[in-house]
């Protein structure tokens, strides 16, 4: 007795499979190459607002001390990822982190044939994102904006320490402090009192500015007569 074969089922069996392994792979592919890829693309978008937000930062603090007036600036610490169909983010978003350092500026100054000190502690800001794309710290130090990629720096963005004839030097008063977040934080200033500033004349003036990046500044004020030296 001889039974009927009829192959054409498993054909189709067969071929439904390779479809099917062919998507399965096409989805690996995709989440281990193209989900980075679309993911540095929105930390890469997020780091430019919070480059935004730095400049804003760095012009609140000016404010608050030329105005004397209270200020709040908004920084975007961090971003969450979008939800993908079918792929998987390796996690809900990248976080962001605010440090500060000191730095010193001393002043000396001559009047009627003295010479007198005045020595104050100021900070400096870094912010951080801890994401996959590499992108730059961006450092705020006495109203310069830089870009630090570790082995290099830069700036991108113009400051002036003579304005109108007057030399500026903002002093932000922040102790240490180390911050991380995925959200928006508001940060306040506010102004030192006037009971705690005064001015005096003077016949000449030296100030010594310490930083972290004398490259930067060098660059930054080459044939401007100032003079910046590596303190660390």
């Amino acid at each position: 007795m001889k039974l009927i074969e009829n192959e054409s089922a498993v054909s189709e069996v067969i071929g439904s499979l390779m479809i099917f392994g062919i998507i399965v792979g096409l989805i690996g592919i995709m989440q281990a190459y193209q989900v980075p890829e679309w993911n540095a693309a929105v930390e890469s978008e997020h780091f430019d607002q919070v480059c935004s937000d730095f400049v804003g930062l760095r012009a609140d603090i000016e404010d608050v001390e030329k105005l004397g007036i209270p200020k709040s600036s908004d920084l975007q610490m961090g971003v969450k990822y979008p939800e993908r169909f079918i792929f998987r983010n390796p996690g809900t978003g990248v976080s962001g982190t605010i440090t500060t350092y000191p730095l010193d500026v001393n002043v000396s100054y001559s009047r009627y044939g003295s010479v007198k000190w005045k020595n104050y502690t100021s900070s400096g800001i870094v912010y951080e994102m801890h994401g996959t794309s590499r992108s730059p710290k961006l450092v705020y130090e006495h109203g310069l904006i830089i870009k630090d990629y570790g082995d290099a720096n830069v700036t991108e963005y113009e400051q002036s320490l003579i304005t109108g004839g007057e030399i500026f030097i903002p002093i932000v008063l922040w102790d240490d402090y180390s911050f991380s977040s995925t959200e928006a934080q508001t940060f306040s200033m506010l102004p030192v009192p006037p009971s705690d500033c005064r001015s005096t004349s003077f016949s000449y003036m030296n100030v010594t500015l310490e930083t972290r990046y004398p490259d930067v500044w060098n660059e930054s004020y080459s044939g401007s007569g100032f003079a910046v030296g590596a303190i660390r």
